[in-house]
């Protein structure tokens, strides 16, 4: 059938050959004359793009000429012509092998879709064109594609396997000549002969071209080769050309709409290339869902409905081009009516949906057939009843044979069993054999035969073997052979029975090995097991250990423990540079290469203070003062240059540690002025400081004074009543009462102090503050206001008022304020009252208790009063007691008599 489909493509291609081959002598006579013709630089462009339309390469088909000994290059027009039937079949010939090439990919693209269609990368269709591939819509369907985790339906896969960014461009597609024309197609007209034109119209909405000096034409709802036809003979009344001078293609599709619905992941509209299938239009949807069917999707245009079958199309790829899409298309994907879950022993078990012709045989089919091992005497269905499992044992030759219809229903489970068997009449070659693994029982029936077969290793202990038989019972036997007396006959060969394991070990198995060890400062340490008897060379040992490392020691121990007496471990002091020739190592022995820097202690110097990198240094003899300082990075700038302080430990030997500290002068060059001075290991340098080394120190003023901004600290104890006279004073408005000072560090807040105390006592600590660096220093302009809150008030409007504002009103308490401004205290029998004022500085001041009832805080101006009620602590039961006051006034006249007693008789 495909041999007859490529023949109809090569005829076909056949018969567009006469209606080219002009152009192709039109080409080459103009090639020849092109310098003596500028006029036909028209003509061959044509000739060039018919050329190229046909697929024609222009190289191809000289060198396909010049191989047959044409050389038209060198040859007139005369001489072209009379090679017209060579070149007439050279153009066949370069058509159809562009034909059976394209041909041959075609059946490998739709063969490899049919055969497998979950494990293809892409499918080979379009499904929208340049302009689409920019959509939103077109974007959001390949991340949909990506979300969506696979399905266990047949069929699902197709559109869920990311195919959707191969269809984004329609550029390359050829329409086929069943194409049908529409609004917003475009074509080329091309006539080249006597009349010479090349045509570009768009189909408008109402369906026709208009050209030049021509009626309209028609060409909606014609097929490309209609449109043709029609078009042939409608330039044939305005040009003059002749047979195969006329041509028409489609330069560019329409956009169509198509609206998909029903159980599809992403119902919609979407806009596609007019070239493309319904397939395209499912697949930018993200397919159908689980529920959905694959069998049986509706493709609706006005009054007539196509179905579409995924299950027919994968097993015939071709008839995706029976789907052709329109403008307003439908696309409606219904609920599966019938799915089968299929399982065991078939090529493809998954889920299936069935049509109503379907039954066992047809899914065995569409499962991909039974596999190998699948038993086809019966399979089982397990069916869902309104209240309980069912389990069908069907005859699945009989099903298979047509001898028997059975009839499945939705959610039917469909198991093909498998043939049970398990592997026997074997037996098994294990350990120093050539060729281990299993083999036929028949051919090895003996322990002599299997031996022949799986061929010994020279290394084998080949006196003794070991069969392990399996009883029945699953346990296990296990039987000798004695191999040279069955090999010299002295006795049977043993016969082996199903399953038996023959084993043969190694002689190293029963050799007695012991381990040499070299470790330590050797290039590559090693363990190596060697036979007891025998023993090893030490220069040998160090050879094979790739010899001593260059900080390895003059000596060395080897650490020699008897394997017979394993308890027990003697040491040996080796030389080894030179390394002794009589000394051999022997089995069990452990020899230690040791760091001649073991025993050596590593001491330090130090040096600290001021210097960019304070550091720890090994010490060593030649290091000097000018290298530790060069090595912490030179001096700071406030460092003491001209001495440092040097931290010494001594040991006396048998005495108690002395700890020293002096000082050493250093020059210019930072050495040492004592030329016998040296470091001592674990020496601690330190650079001080030059004493009293400070960099400019500002404060800042602000608010009322005369004179604002930074200002530097002359001295390390400047008052605050000295920054204001560097300021020039305060100014009228300036309200000294509620001076700020912000402090930066060491801890930042706010000090709190009296501006006018520390001015009146300036320079005493106890009233002027010190200030240190940082400092924000601000006086504040002095408000005739005093603000009182209305909460815990009987102020009229405290409700919708917090707070009012009245003029400062001189000397009265906070208490006088608010009775007199606020309507005094909402008192309450169980609470304490008292009045807090917040100053402008942030300080606060609360009533408190004196000798003879409340004192209530002053108010200065720009002061806030607020009221603040305590919950009184419940009174105790002492508190309670009643008071005798007769008996009080008798005892204190008493007291006050005997007193007046005693100071009248002394």
């Amino acid at each position: 059938m495909n041999q007859g489909i490529d023949s109809t493509r090569i005829a076909a291609y056949g018969r567009q050959t006469a209606s080219i081959l002009l152009w192709i002598f039109l080409f080459l006579q103009w090639s020849l004359v092109q310098a003596q013709s500028p006029n036909n630089s028209a003509t061959a462009a044509q000739v060039r793009r018919m050329l190229s339309e046909q697929q024609i390469d222009e190289n191809v088909l000289r060198n396909k000429l010049k191989s047959k000994g044409i050389d038209i290059d060198q040859m007139s027009p005369q001489e072209i012509m009379l090679q017209q039937n060579i070149i007439e079949e050279t153009v066949r010939e370069i058509q159809q092998e562009q034909s059976l090439q394209k041909s041959t990919l075609s059946k490998s693209d739709s063969l490899a879709k049919a055969l497998d269609p979950f494990q293809r990368k892409e499918i080979r269709s379009a499904l929208s064109d340049s302009s689409s591939a920019q959509d939103p819509m077109a974007k959001d369907s390949l991340r949909l594609q990506d979300s969506l985790p696979p399905s266990p339906v047949y069929g699902h896969d197709f559109f869920r396997n990311k195919s959707l960014g191969d269809f984004q461009s329609a550029q390359a597609l050829t329409a086929p000549e069943s194409y049908v024309l529409g609004p917003g197609d475009k074509i080329n007209v091309l006539i080249f002969g006597r009349s010479q034109a090349d045509l570009n119209y768009e189909i408008n909405p109402s369906g026709f071209i208009q050209p030049n000096q021509m009626p309209k034409i028609f060409l909606t709802g014609l097929s490309l080769k209609q449109a043709r036809e029609m078009l042939e003979n409608k330039f044939a009344s305005y040009y003059v050309f002749g047979n195969g001078q006329f041509t028409v293609t489609l330069q560019a599709s329409r956009s169509v709409t198509v609206n998909v619905f029903g159980e599809v992941q992403r119902a919609g509209s979407y806009r596609l290339s007019g070239f493309h299938s319904a397939w395209a239009a499912l697949i930018a949807a993200g397919g159908p869902t689980t529920m959905g069917s694959v069998r049986n999707i509706q493709v609706v245009r006005g009054n007539t409905r196509k179905t579409l079958d995924v299950y027919a199309f994968l097993r015939n790829p071709s008839e995706t081009f029976d789907f052709a899409l329109q403008n307003n298309d439908i696309v409606y994907v219904p609920v599966a009516d019938k799915q089968v879950v299929v399982t065991g022993a078939v090529r493809r078990p998954m889920v299936y949906e069935l049509i109503k012709t379907d039954g066992v045989k047809e899914l065995v089919e569409m499962a991909g057939g039974l596999s190998a091992e699948a038993s086809k005497d019966w399979a089982q269905v397990i069916r869902k009843d309104l209240r309980e499992m069912r389990v069908l044992d069907i005859n699945l030759s009989d099903v298979l044979n047509n001898d028997q219809k059975i009839i499945l229903q939705d959610g039917d489970s469909i198991q093909f069993k498998a043939i049970a068997s398990d592997l026997r009449n074997y037996v098994k070659a294990q350990g120093a054999f050539y060729h281990n693994g299993s083999y036929d029982l028949q051919a090895t029936p003996t322990v002599q035969k299997l031996l022949a077969k799986a061929v010994l290793h020279p290394q084998a202990k080949d006196d003794i073997a070991f069969i392990l038989r399996r009883n029945n019972d699953r346990t296990q036997q296990v039987l000798v052979a004695d191999l040279k007396a069955i090999a010299k006959g002295l006795q049977e060969d043993l016969p082996l029975k199903s399953e038996d394991e023959v084993w043969v070990y190694e002689q190293a198995r029963y050799a007695s090995e012991f381990g040499i060890e070299i470790t330590g400062e050797v290039r590559e340490p090693f363990r190596r097991l060697f036979p007891y008897q025998e023993g090893l060379g030490l220069a040998q040992a160090l050879e094979l250990a790739g010899g001593l490392k260059p900080e390895a020691a003059a000596k060395g121990y080897v650490l020699r423990t008897n394997p017979l007496t394993p308890k027990r471990t003697a040491y040996f002091e080796v030389q080894l540079r030179p390394v002794p020739a009589v000394f051999r190592m022997e089995a069990g022995d452990q020899l230690v290469v040791l760091n001649k820097d073991t025993f050596v202690s590593d001491r330090t110097v130090r040096i600290m203070g001021d210097v960019p990198n304070a550091g720890i240094y090994r010490f060593d003899p030649s290091l000097r003062i000018k290298d530790m300082i060069t090595l912490a990075g030179g001096f700071n700038e406030s460092a003491n240059r001209g001495e440092i302080e040097i931290f010494r430990v001594d040991f006396p030997e048998g005495q108690p540690t002395v700890r020293t500290t002096f000082k050493v002068k250093l020059d210019t060059a930072w050495r040492a002025m004592d030329p016998e001075f040296a470091l001592q290991p674990y020496d601690v340098v330190v650079v001080r400081k030059i004493p009293q080394y400070y960099l400019q120190e500002m404060v800042s003023l602000s608010g009322e004074v005369n004179k604002e901004g930074p200002y530097n600290l002359n001295r390390r104890n400047v008052h605050f009543s000295e920054l204001l006279r560097m300021g020039g004073g305060i100014t009228p408005f300036g309200d000294l009462n509620n001076a700020i000072i912000d402090r930066q560090s060491p801890i930042k807040g706010k000090v709190f102090f009296d501006g006018r105390l520390a001015i009146k006592h300036a320079g005493q600590i106890k009233y002027d503050p010190i200030l240190r660096p940082g400092d924000q220093v601000t006086v504040p302009r002095r408000l005739n206001m005093v603000i009182i809150k209305t909460r815990n008030t009987n102020f009229s409007s405290a409700g919708t008022q917090d707070s009012i504002i009245v003029t400062f009103q001189g000397k009265l308490d906070a208490k006088e304020y608010i009775n007199r401004y606020g309507g005094g205290v909402r008192e309450v029998d169980t609470t304490d009252v008292y009045y807090k004022v917040k100053r402008q500085n942030g300080f606060e001041e609360v009533s408190r208790k004196a000798r003879f009832g409340m004192r209530h805080p002053s108010v200065r101006p720009g002061d806030e009063i607020s009221v603040i009620l305590v919950p009184q602590r419940p009174k105790s039961k002492s508190d309670d007691k009643k008071v005798d006051w007769d008996k009080l006034s008798a005892k204190m006249i008493t007291l006050l008599t005997t007193l007046a007693l005693l100071r009248a008789y002394f």
